[in-house]
């Protein structure tokens, strides 16, 4: 497993060390990201990716009015405007010692949503939906920005679907691993009736199981369509194809996005890759 270093101006909880412990080769060190020694100190040029998480508890406390509080995606600008600050020099900060690292991959979460503007390209598509506009940007397409307010919604969701939860679950913890005990772990925390995924319940599901795998395009598949690629992963290897990841050139630069759900006559590339939802890790040929 690759090291993982958090850089933090704060010492974790024991709490906090005996959940962090779980993921084996992970350093903590004393600093913050908005040093650019401190950068250097944990070889960020070396790394290959880094994810800046903002300090929403800090900036709840520190607004008296109990409104604004409890809105995230409040109109108050100027809490806007400060309360992703950190992030955002923290971001400036990162790319300015990773310049040279073509594969270098940063993700951001922000308070705002409004702030997403702030990284990567400002062009975004145009819609008469003023909520779902920040979304629309190149940089939260590609992955790398975020914000809380995502998993406000899906929380709020759940609550209404009870099938949600366990979708979410299957998804993001597909494979098992320390992750999906953690999460488990902080689901059971906030008070959340959750299956545990007990070695009984695996082998009654059999293969009623599935897992999220990334697997090339067959090259024999370039310039076809995803329909064709589809019924090849469905009928020869038991899987279901949900989407592509691929890249475009945007402003000379590689970027990266999702496309869920393609359109069957959608034409595959080169480089594209598929999410497929199989047992096990299906080899297309």
């Amino acid at each position: 497993m690759q090291p993982i270093v958090i850089l933090s101006p704060a010492e974790p909880s024991a709490e906090q060390l005996a959940d962090l412990e779980r993921f084996g080769a992970l350093h903590v060190v004393c600093g913050s990201p908005l040093q650019r020694a401190d950068l250097a100190r944990v070889r960020i040029h070396t790394a290959g990716s880094a994810i800046v998480l903002a300090n929403r508890e800090e900036w709840l406390n520190a607004n008296a009015d109990t409104s604004t509080r409890l809105s995230l995606t409040g109109a108050d600008t100027t809490a806007a405007a400060t309360a992703d600050a950190p992030a955002l020099l923290s971001v400036l900060n990162i790319e300015a010692l990773t310049f040279g690292n073509a594969d270098f991959f940063l993700s951001v979460e922000f308070i705002h949503r409004e702030n997403m503007q702030f990284v990567g390209d400002t062009e975004t598509l145009k819609i008469n939906e003023v909520y779902g506009q920040a979304f629309l940007h190149p940089s939260f397409m590609s992955g790398r920005v975020y914000a809380p307010v995502m998993l406000d919604t899906l929380v709020c969701q759940a609550y209404y679907n009870e099938h949600l939860l366990r979708i979410l679950q299957q998804l993001i913890f597909s494979h098992g691993s320390v992750t999906h005990a953690l999460g488990l772990a902080k689901l059971r925390a906030a008070g959340i009736a959750v299956d545990d995924g007990s070695e009984s319940d695996e082998e009654e599901a059999g293969e009623s199981s599935a897992h999220v795998y990334l697997v090339e395009v067959p090259r024999r598949f370039v310039g076809r369509s995803y329909a064709s690629l589809f019924s090849l992963a469905c009928f020869e290897h038991r899987a279901v194809a949900i989407g592509l990841y691929r890249v475009v050139v945007h402003h000379h630069q590689p970027l990266w996005y999702v496309t869920p759900n393609p359109a069957p006559e959608c034409l595959l590339r080169e480089d594209d890759r598929v999410y497929l939802l199989a047992n096990s890790r299906p080899e297309l040929s």
